[in-house]
């Protein structure tokens, strides 16, 4: 049920991990076991149609002055209907994104408008998918985007975007998960340790294709420098690998795609029994 994308441009950009490709055949088995009407039908193959522009969007969003970009959607309403969701998040997001020609011009202010409106535009297109098929769907969506030595986050759900810093040896988590756990850790009826076994740690109240629109926690610039990793993952990485321990594995001097493995295996041999996905993206900017 997770799609990924992340890809990088420029000098100083290291990136292990190749973008995850669309995947069209999702649509078609959704379309097959809902049995859809012929109205229905035509509304995925709208949608088809904007997926197959996504590696055009790649191509055009790294001429931009984007440096980095690196998203993670973790869908939810079963395997064919959470793929759904979640590559279609990611795609019309980059599809919006493309839409900027030179994000090297412009203001903080406006990166951040930006970002919240393509987000915004994913949630949208999947709460239509949602309605069309009358099926219960939806994603997490977060994505962290470098523009020159700024570092920009955008979030709605729990998977989550964390900062390695090399020159301190700190980990930061950056974004805030959408979660009931997470609401009652904040208001101190339980420990942060508490969360990793509460009964409803799943669920999560702001998503993709929830509602007609969507708050975007959008967050930045944050001014990088020297050697960084930053870790984009969902939470079948984070609920099984606690924070000190991917401080441990981020802290390695390891390419960044042999680190993602590796958390992914350490998440598995936790115990873990939901899907994983994780990034992990080296930074040099000296």
């Amino acid at each position: 049920e997770d799609s990924y994308f992340c890809g990088g441009k420029g000098k100083g950009i290291d990136i292990r991990l190749a973008n995850a490709s669309t995947n069209i055949a999702a649509y078609n088995e959704a379309a097959k076991n809902s049995q859809n009407t012929p109205e229905q039908d035509q509304k995925l193959l709208a949608f088809q149609d904007q997926l197959r522009l996504a590696n055009e969007s790649a191509d055009k969003i790294f001429a931009s002055g984007i440096n980095g970009l690196f998203i993670v959607a973790d869908g939810m309403g079963g395997a064919d209907l959470g793929e759904l969701a979640s590559q279609q998040a990611i795609q019309l997001t980059l599809n919006k994104l493309a839409e900027t020609p030179s994000w090297s011009s412009l203001s903080p202010d406006q990166v951040q408008q930006k970002i919240k409106e393509a987000v915004e535009a994913a949630n949208e297109h999947v709460f239509q998918t949602k309605q069309g098929l009358n099926k219960n769907l939806g994603t997490t969506l977060t994505m962290a985007m470098v523009v020159g030595r700024k570092l920009y986050t955008a979030n709605v759900g729990d998977s989550r975007v964390y900062l390695y810093d090399e020159s301190d040896d700190s980990l930061t988590r950056l974004t805030r998960d959408h979660s009931l756990v997470e609401s009652l850790v904040g208001a101190g009826q339980i420990t942060d340790d508490e969360r990793y076994t509460h009964q409803n740690r799943n669920l999560v109240y702001r998503s993709l294709g929830g509602k007609p629109t969507v708050e975007v926690d959008v967050t930045g610039p944050m001014e990088i420098s020297g050697k960084v990793k930053i870790l984009t993952c969902c939470d079948g990485l984070w609920e099984m690998v606690r924070d000190p321990l991917l401080k441990t594995f981020l802290s390695q001097q390891k390419p960044g795609g042999e680190l993602a493995r590796q958390l992914i295996a350490a998440a598995n041999a936790a115990g873990g029994d939901d899907n994983i996905t994780a990034i992990v993206a080296e930074l040099n900017l000296s």
